[in-house]
């Protein structure tokens, strides 16, 4: 499988769409709460971890997540950069959990049918196959 190379660019709303499956009203709530961490870098899309981010926060609406928690994972994943996720990754901690009601820690998934389906290790590998769907040259 060939490896896409990024961050290349800002993805315009209509590929993170074509990327993420995402609902329409999903990235119209949620671009608005991802862009202020590039703010004045010159971003006019949003950037790969901001992209991750909306894929998640829609897998959990998927699975039934409220707006509340799936909103506290899209500003979390927003504003973390790929290397630092990987290294939680590494660590064995790939679920986002929220101890404190704004802060997001990693932890190890829970052993449980949501721990099992949302660990973002799992679901990085999903969007990385999306990505070469939508970018099949890199």
């Amino acid at each position: 499988m060939a490896e896409l190379i990024l961050p290349f660019k800002p993805f315009t709303i209509d590929e993170v769409k074509a990327i993420t499956k995402a609902p329409s009203i999903l990235i119209d709530a949620w671009v608005p709460k991802l862009l202020p961490w590039k703010h004045g870098c010159g971003v006019s899309g949003l950037d790969y971890m901001g992209t991750f981010a909306v894929y998640v926060g829609s897998r959990w609406i998927d699975e039934g997540s409220g707006s509340d928690r799936a909103n506290k994972v899209v500003s979390a994943l927003g504003s973390l950069t790929q290397d630092h996720m990987l290294k939680e990754f590494e660590a064995g901690r790939t679920f986002p959990a929220f101890p404190k009601r704004s802060t997001c820690i990693m932890v190890e998934a829970p052993d449980n049918r949501i721990g099992n389906t949302l660990r973002l290790d799992k679901l990085y590998v999903e969007f990385k196959a999306m990505m070469l769907k939508v970018f099949p040259r890199g």
